[in-house]
Parts: structure tokens; C-alpha cells; sequence
């Protein structure tokens, strides 16, 4: 068996893959009208309840599933609430700082533990499904992203699995399975999960310079290791849309200025005002942050980021040369170079009209003529429009490149050069929000896969009148065999069923040694009767 569980095409499958990501659990757990979001809570996670309950027995020739949470499960980042007196008095490990009573808690492993533990209690339903999928002999296997970190802290593993435990066994015997086997079933892995020759996962916000860490397998603060790193959306999230009510960070990567513009006037007046008071907080702690990353030592860090990576390398039979490769195609963090900060938060921009404004201001005190101040602030004006069309070289050659908001390209083409050094047939990513198939190499054949997202819609599916399921909770299924086949499904909420995620597309455009192979997966459906509910989980009294 291959470090990953399947059999690499080697005798008959041991599983098949249900690839899904970006589910952001927790992302409603705020510090305000705690009745309200636990009572949305359960039309939230219906949907992936759902899908868990529909595959726990619906197994390709009696095959059992490997569910890979790649990345974004649990959004840690997004939870604002705080432990109340009682709590603090009890565990002084949870002692609120000045910076956290005004922000929220930070990143320490006991403070990821304790936000956890008020996700699991908030989504239980949640985490009873995906237990109960678990009790019935599947697997589940979490890579993180840069929403959920935390996972790198081994006591949120620990924590993440005995709530799973706790909820399937209840204090009770339950025949079928012990409570080792059950917990042996869930696994974390440091970065990705690779099958030579058949599939490369991770979740891909490492090719994003404003989502990545400067060393994944050891993502701490520098000038604090009890602390995880803070890229900029991170700092985004804390340090402005945690506060300001009502404002969703996802999808907004494509955002133009005018984008912005037509969001603030929307705000009126006094929400203005807060917009830009939040906006002065979040540059001030961003360029802080820049300033004590730089200044640090890293040299620790950097050595046991290399150290793991060997030991992964290996464990995946992964040359260790060719897993560096990888390791040197991640963005640049932001807050590595103080030119690309400045672009994030646009002072490069702010400070150039400044200059000229200051440049015309000047001309106008100079006692001229109206003829020679006219002429002047033409010409003030030509060089300020001239070197504004200029600024994107100087930014490039000087100010450390220019900076691409736009997420999905930089994945798309992480994928690309991942398939010019991996000879596997599919690369499966997240991170984008945007499901996608691309052949990303003609000879061998590759194929680029994106899962899409799990974020809960905010309105019900609407089918139109060619019944094609416009559902957004999209995910990937991947079956092993002696040629694996990897597929795009959307989950349909109005029938509680996946669908193939666009019928129109033709055959080809897939993976046309897969056209025979894919008619199981088309429908999912058991090829042998699933067992009974009470089979696998009987209890002992």
C-alpha cells in the first residue's frame, strides 16, 4: 500500500478519493447574537451533512472512501469570540492581551484548541455526520490551508479528533469498531498528499503571495514561535473585515479600485468613517508586522522547514530535489518586501499624487506671471499623468514587482510548472473558490483539477429551464485503478444527489481514456446494496 492508501493500480483499490476544500466552518462563530448563528448553524452545514451521509455507504465496487479536506476546513482566523470570566479565572493560559481583547484571540496552540472547541460545539450536527461517515469504515484526511493553520499545532490534532470520537462513541461500546481504529481513520498531513504517477493535492494558497508562508512546514512568527505567521489576508481578516459587520472577504480578489469606490458609497456617511479608521489600523499593524518579520531571525525556522521537508519527501517517495522545486515555486509573503507592502495598501500610489500635488501647490506660491503658472501646472500636470503610466515599471524594476490581486491565475499556473516536474496525471488544488479542468501537459497526459468551494449559499438553487444544477458546492472524485480517473461534480442541494458538474461539456475535453471508466461515477451509485443503518453501528448495552 502506497503512503497515501490507495494501491497504485497494484492489485485491487483499498479507496477512492471525495476531494472537497475551501468549507470554512466557523466563519459565523462571532462575538454577537450567539442565539442567531447557532440557530442558522444547521442551514449552513445541511448541505454537507448531506453529502456525507449520501457517500458513507455509496462505495465504487465496494471500495471504501478517502475524504480529503484539502485546506480551509475550519476557519480559525474568522472566530472573534473570547473566552468569558469564568473560563479565564479557570485556565490562566487563555489570559486575554491588550491586542486581543480589542482584535480578537491570536494564533497559540491553546488558544486554537479553545476556538475549536466552540466551532465543534456551534457546528455539532456537523462533526456527528462526519463521524458517523467515519464509523462506517471511510477515511478522512485534512491538509490545511492558510485559513486553518492551526492544524499545524499537534494539540488541535488531538482536539479535532476527540471531538469526532466523543460524538460517535458517547462513553458507550460500539461493536464494528474501536476507538483506536476509529481514530487511526483520520489523518493530517503537513503539506500534500502525493501518489507517484497518479495524483499531486495540497491546497495551493502557497503560490498566492498574499496567502503563503515563507516556510509551510514551519509556519511561526519569527519574532515570536508561539505565534503562526500572518500573511496579508490574514491580516485583512483580523484586523478589518472581523470588525466591520456585515463584509465577506471571499471572492473579492478581482476587486477593482472602482470596485471599492462603489462598495464605500454604499456605506454612507458614518460607515465611511469607520471604513477608514479600520483601514489606518489594518496598514499600521501590517507595516509593524513587516517590520519586526524582516528584522528577526529566521534562521531556525528555515532549518526546520528543510529537515521536515526531507522527511516528507520520503515519506511519499518523492525525490528530494524535486519536492525543493516545488518548495521554491511558493509567492513571496508580501510582508517580505517593503515595496510590494507599500503597493498592498497603497501608499506607492498615495504618496506619488501627494508629490505632485505638492509640486503644484509650489509652482502656485512662486510669484509668477498667470501666463508662466499656467503653462507650469500643464506641465506639472503632463509629468504627473506621464509618471502615474509609468509607475507599473518602477514598481516592477524597483519597488520588488508589481502586485496581482487576481488568486486563480497565480494557482492555474502553479499547476502548470508542478506538471513540468511531477509525472503524475492529475494535480488537484483549492484556494480559488473557482472549480476548474485544465489539461495542464499533452505527453504524459495531466490534468489540473480545482475543487471549487463549500461556502453555504445564500439563497436556495434555482434551476432554470435546461435543469442544469447551478449548485456552487462543487468537489472532485477521484477513482483509483490500474488508470485512475479523476472527475468534477457539483452537489445538488434541491435533490441531495452530485451531479456532473456541466453535462455540456464534451468527453473529450476531460480525459478521454476515462469515457468507459467514468460511467460509475457519473451516478455514484453502490454497485452492491449498501449495508442497513443499525449493521455497522451497533452498540453494546
Amino acid at each position: 500500500m502506497s503512503p497515501t492508501g490507495t494501491s497504485a493500480g497494484k492489485g485491487r483499490p483499498t479507496h477512492h478519493l471525495l476531494v472537497i476544500s475551501d468549507i470554512h466552518v466557523g466563519e459565523y462563530v462571532k462575538d454577537v447574537d450567539r442565539i442567531g448563528y447557532i440557530k442558522g448553524f444547521s442551514r449552513q452545514d445541511e448541505s454537507l451533512c448531506a453529502f456525507l451521509e449520501y457517500h458513507q455507504t455509496r462505495w465504487i465496487d465496494g471500495v471504501p472512501w478517502r475524504l480529503v479536506i484539502n485546506g480551509d476546513f475550519i476557519d480559525f482566523i474568522a472566530v472573534t469570540m473570547r473566552p468569558g470570566e469564568s473560563v479565564l479565572q479557570s485556565k490562566p493560559g487563555l489570559s486575554l492581551s491588550e491586542d486581543e481583547g480589542r482584535w480578537g484571540l491570536d494564533s497559540s496552540e491553546e488558544k486554537a484548541v479553545w476556538k475549536l472547541d466552540r466551532i465543534a460545539d456551534r457546528h455539532r450536527m456537523l462533526f456527528t455526520y462526519l463521524a458517523d461517515f467515519i464509523g462506517h469504515g471511510n477515511r478522512v484526511d485534512l491538509l490545511y490551508g492558510n485559513h486553518d493553520v492551526e492544524f499545524w499545532w499537534p494539540a488541535v490534532h488531538d482536539c479535532f479528533r476527540e471531538h469526532l470520537r466523543s460524538v460517535y462513541f458517547g462513553g458507550e461500546a460500539v461493536s464494528g469498531v474501536s476507538e483506536q481504529e476509529f481514530v487511526d481513520r483520520v489523518q493530517f498531513h503537513p503539506w500534500f498528499m502525493y501518489e507517484p504517477g497518479r495524483y499531486y493535492i495540497e491546497h495551493g494558497n502557497q503560490y498566492d503571495d498574499f496567502s503563503s508562508f515563507e516556510f509551510r512546514l514551519s509556519p511561526l512568527a519569527p519574532y515570536d514561535n508561539k505565534q503562526l505567521a500572518m500573511p496579508v489576508s490574514h491580516m485583512a481578516i483580523r484586523y478589518f473585515v472581523n470588525q466591520y459587520k456585515g463584509f465577506r472577504s471571499h471572492n473579492k480578489d478581482n476587486w477593482t479600485v472602482r470596485d471599492y469606490a462603489r462598495w464605500m458609497r454604499k456605506q454612507g456617511l458614518d460607515n465611511m468613517r469607520e471604513v477608514f479608521r479600520l483601514y489606518i489600523g489594518f496598514t499600521s499593524q501590517m507595516l509593524t508586522y513587516a517590520s519586526e518579520t524582516r528584522a528577526a531571525d529566521d534562521e531556525q525556522l528555515r532549518a526546520t522547514h528543510m529537515a521536515t521537508l526531507a522527511d516528507v519527501a520520503q515519506r511519499y517517495r518523492m525525490p528530494l530535489e524535486t519536492a525543493q522545486a516545488i518548495d521554491r515555486m511558493r509567492g513571496e509573503p508580501i510582508t517580505e518586501s517593503f515595496g510590494r507592502t507599500f503597493q498592498t495598501i497603497g501608499i506607492d500610489r498615495q504618496l506619488l499624487v501627494l508629490f505632485w500635488f505638492l509640486v503644484a501647490v509650489a509652482v502656485f506660491m512662486i510669484p509668477f506671471g498667470w501666463a508662466w503658472t499656467l503653462g507650469l501646472w500643464a506641465a506639472v500636470g503632463a509629468l504627473g499623468a506621464l509618471s502615474y503610466k509609468l509607475w507599473p515599471w518602477v514598481r516592477e524594476r524597483y519597488l520588488g514587482g508589481n502586485v496581482v490581486t487576481h488568486v486563480a491565475p497565480k494557482v492555474d499556473d502553479a499547476a502548470r510548472r508542478i506538471a513540468e516536474v511531477l509525472d503524475v496525471r492529475y494535480i488537484m488544488f483549492g484556494h480559488t473558490h473557482k472549480p476548474r479542468v485544465n489539461r495542464v501537459r499533452q505527453n504524459p497526459p495531466c490534468w489540473y483539477l480545482n475543487s471549487g468551494s463549500w461556502l453555504s449559499p445564500r439563497a436556495r438553487e434555482r434551476h432554470g429551464a435546461s435543469d442544469l444544477c447551478p449548485s456552487r458546492l462543487t468537489f472532485i472524485v477521484y477513482r483509483d485503478g490500474t488508470v485512475p480517473d479523476a472527475r468534477l461534480f457539483r452537489w445538488c442541494a434541491r435533490d441531495a444527489r452530485p451531479v456532473a458538474f456541466d453535462p455540456r461539456i464534451a468527453s473529450q475535453d476531460l480525459d478521454p481514456e476515462q469515457v468507459e471508466l467514468a460511467t460509475a461515477l457519473d451516478s455514484l451509485e453502490a454497485e452492491v446494496p449498501p449495508p442497513s443503518r443499525d449493521e455497522p453501528r451497533r452498540r453494546v448495552r
